[in-house]
């Protein structure tokens, strides 16, 4: 449960202004508020997860010689069909009455094809041609249709070459998240949706909800969170949204605790509550109030029990009081034990075999021995995720069965708006981290120097030839990879520019310092230098240095000692990077892996044609050691940080750039419209708002940032983010107003319903009298001596022995 707490300051972090204010506090749970509204309990129902069944594979393969293709009737699943009867609608008025009816119609052998993914799909550890990375085969009889599920870290994966080239590289996740802008991130999710429906895919396997806990993580670049779950939490919804407004179904994974690759197939992560749900749980709530359709349990252990297979993690937490009604799919060969799985509450085992034969095979007896209700439930979630997400409203091509598979997964759907859209996004990610003497943007110029390998990187195009978790400066390794021959260099974006400035661009690709410097003796107007490291699926960082890192520091070092040129370094990352080089260096722009529009991105940053206004989303540390380190052991405790994860455990730590950090060309000034307080309104929420004003000369946009910071009894980090928003272009001299709405949840921490005594009942101290709840709730408050939890908990047992003992045993409410 969320117990609401008295905050007693409210700091806004932007610029130099803070403030202060106070709040009555309301009582936890029961009684008070809570995630749920009420203090939730275990559910007593468990789940199934039947396995796969040579039976399917080989029923699916006669019925594709005789012809017999699965898939919708036409009538329901035709597109542009908003005005006639959708097909699931003749089995109920709404998603939750037809997922009901469609269960309980489907014959045993159509349940067992819904419940688990094919595995002909795949040719060992690759998806085969013509494929995408996940199906489950529909049923004609009752006009369920294929539903085509393919993986999403930059967009639609590109697994075979003759799809490179056909859909837009786009900015990663984290790339997204450094925009802080919401409003962004949905339209991306719709661009992004878009070409999955052109694809034939109706379910993305995303958005990674993984928060960056290891700064070495090799997935990090996936995930839309950052370092905080407040961040990640407003981004997800808006994600969500998007993509299933566009009609594809949204699997958010990896739930739960999966923050690193090294031994992610077998160690066990464990956690507290209070730490699962105030710091890795935030993000998956936001995306099942949003709608989500499902979620994709993780290789990694939880609490000793395997995720996809642990029964209070996914009935009890994620179902019951979470309440998320949508399916639970596994990760790709993730179920390890098939007794334990069947009764998890996993609903699909994904994609149905292993090459190495460990996957659990379940046939028809099974699922019997399971009880038809316990099947039923578990297709009715799948049915109800596809259904009330839109993903069957559209005609949809069974691979394997349907030769407009072939064509679709092969058509080009890019276009020249998602590219322009792909660099706008982009743009609107760089992060400026230093601007010494406001070197930056660059006027006009007549000769650059352009130093390091990285700025000239060119992206390999066949990914039948790479290693499948090879990654690049653009692109993650792994199934996140989308591969395209239009990613443009940082090289050939500069060259392009100046180009038609009639500007010169001078060279030199190599790590070489010896020719950089060359290259600064001949008085270039500015130099800039680039950077890179990336990484992939199923592999860490093997530390937080730029594979050029060497090469900077040095350049850097010799050319504020000799020939004193500008220097601007330009990095791309997969998350936090060391940037030892940063004291020498006269400015610096980040990005993490921005897709194909890289290089245009940086040329629009630099020149101008776009105010920086993005911001960190993870801490850049002075050292290696300043990070919590990779877990080698087979158990790994969470709680070893808890809440102080990532830049919430170096407040008061001396940091390279800090989270939230990231300049403008312009300066902004900011006053309250009125003294904040906590004053609640009716529905539970307060308000405040602050005016921003542009003091520079140029347009621009800001981030403004809103943190709290609790009583120490509460527990929580010195300070907590818990609102943010970016402004619109605010043109010099102009000002805006933003307004931040507080929600009971902005006000409250977890605390565990059984550990806290309440009773209805009042009890007299003296004059005063109270509840249980009241008097522990005025121990801990400023005026009552501000007690922690633990000791107001200790000294109320020993004031009202009686009733309180009541309140624990349940008698007293």
């Amino acid at each position: 449960m969320l117990a609401a707490m008295s905050v007693r300051n409210l700091l806004l972090l932007a610029s130099i202004v803070i403030a202060s204010g106070d709040s009555d506090r309301t009582d936890g749970c029961p009684g008070g508020s809570t995630w749920n509204d009420t203090c939730p309990s275990s559910s007593e129902t468990a789940g199934l997860a039947p396995g796969d069944g040579a039976s399917l594979l080989q029923r699916v393969l006669v019925e594709q010689s005789s012809g017999k293709a699965l898939r919708a009737d036409a009538a329901g699943a035709a597109e542009g069909a908003e005005d006639r009867q959708l097909w699931w609608q003749k089995y109920g008025s709404n998603p939750a009455a037809a997922a009901e009816a469609l269960a309980k119609s489907t014959t045993w052998e159509e349940k067992s094809q819904l419940v688990v993914g094919l595995g002909f799909g795949w040719d060992m550890w690759h998806p085969r041609v013509g494929f995408y990375a996940g199906t489950v085969v529909g049923v004609s009889r009752l006009g369920i249709p294929s539903t085509n599920m393919q993986d999403a870290g930059q967009g639609f994966r590109t697994f075979e070459p003759e799809i490179v080239g056909t859909v837009t590289s786009w900015p990663s996740a984290l790339s997204m998240a450094a925009t802080w802008d919401p409003s962004l991130m949905r339209r991306y999710s719709e661009a992004v949706g878009a070409e999955f429906n052109a694809k034939g895919a109706n379910v993305i396997l995303g958005p990674g909800l993984d928060i960056t806990r290891v700064m070495r993580g090799g997935r990090n670049s996936e995930s839309l969170i950052g370092e905080d779950p407040f961040l990640g939490a407003a981004h997800a919804k808006e994600y969500v949204a998007g993509l299933q407004g566009e009609g594809v179904a949204c699997s958010a994974k990896h739930f739960i605790l999966n923050t690193q690759e090294t031994n992610r197939n077998s160690h066990n992560n464990v956690a507290s509550e209070r730490v699962r749900w105030e710091i890795h749980y935030p993000a998956f709530q936001a995306g099942i109030e949003s709608g989500m359709a499902s979620v994709m349990c993780s290789y990694n252990g939880v609490n000793g029990q395997e995720a996809c297979e642990n029964n209070w993690l996914i009935q009890d937490d994620l179902q019951d009081r979470m309440g998320f009604t949508g399916w639970v799919m596994s990760d790709w060969w993730a179920v390890k034990d098939k007794s334990k799985g069947t009764y998890s509450g996993l609903d699909q085992t994904m994609p149905g075999n292993n090459p190495s034969g460990n996957i659990p095979v379940e046939d028809i007896d099974d699922l019997k021995r399971a009880g038809e209700d316990r099947v039923n439930e578990r297709v009715r979630r799948f049915l109800f995720g596809m259904i009330s997400s839109q993903a069957w409203d559209r005609s949809i091509c069974t691979p394997g069965l349907d030769s407009t598979c072939d064509s679709k997964l092969h058509k080009d759907v890019t276009t020249d708006g998602k590219v322009e859209l792909a660099r706008e996004l982009t743009g609107a990610s760089v992060v400026l981290l230093k601007n010494s003497n406001n070197i930056l943007p660059l006027g006009k110029v007549s000769r650059v120097a352009l130093l390091g390998s990285a700025c000239d990187l060119r992206q390999k195009q066949d990914p039948s030839s790479m290693v499948w978790n090879e990654g690049d400066y653009y692109v993650v390794g792994g199934s996140g990879r989308v591969l395209s021959p239009r990613t443009v260099s940082i090289r050939a974006a500069l060259a392009a520019r100046l180009q038609a400035q009639g500007a010169q661009l001078d060279g030199s690709y190599s790590e070489s310092v010896d020719q950089a410097m060359a290259r600064l003796r001949a008085k270039p107007d500015v130099a800039i230098a680039c950077g890179g490291v990336t990484s992939g699926e199923d592999d860490d960082r093997e530390s937080l240095e730029l594979d050029q890192n060497d090469f900077l520091v040095e350049l850097a070092s010799k050319n504020a000692q000799e020939t004193q040129i500008p220097l601007i370094v330009l990095t791309m990352s997969t998350g936090s990077i060391l940037t030892d080089f940063r004291n020498d260096a006269s400015a610096v722009l980040s990005l993490f892996l921005g897709g194909q529009e890289t290089g245009n991105a940086f040329a629009d940053v630099l020149f101008g044609d776009v105010n920086p206004s993005a911001r960190l989303p993870v801490t850049f540390p002075i050292k290696e050691s300043d990070g919590v380190s990779i877990c080698t052991d087979q158990t790994c405790f969470l709680d070893e940080d808890g809440l102080y994860v990532g830049w919430r455990n170096l407040i008061r730590k001396d940091v390279a750039f800090a989270f939230g950090h990231g300049l403008s060309y312009t300066t902004f000034k900011y006053g309250w419209v009125a003294q904040p307080t906590f004053q609640t309104t009716g529905d539970g929420k307060a308000t405040m708002s602050v005016r921003v004003r542009n003091a520079g000369s140029v347009a621009g946009r800001e981030v403004v940032q809103l943190y709290l910071q609790f009583p120490a009894y509460a527990g929580e980090p010195e300070l907590v983010l818990r609102g943010f928003k970016r402004t619109s272009l605010i043109r010099a001299g102009a000002n805006e107003v933003v307004t931040f709405e507080l929600s009971s949840r902005d006000l409250s921490i977890w605390w565990d319903c059984d550990a806290r005594p309440y009773c209805d009942q009042r009890t007299c101290y003296g004059t005063s009298c109270y509840t249980c709840a009241e008097r522990m709730d005025w121990l801990m408050s400023p005026g009552g001596g501000s007690l922690s939890p633990e000791a107001a908990q200790r000294q109320i047992r020993s004031e009202f022995p009686q009733e309180c003992a009541r309140c624990e045993a349940g008698a007293g409410g």
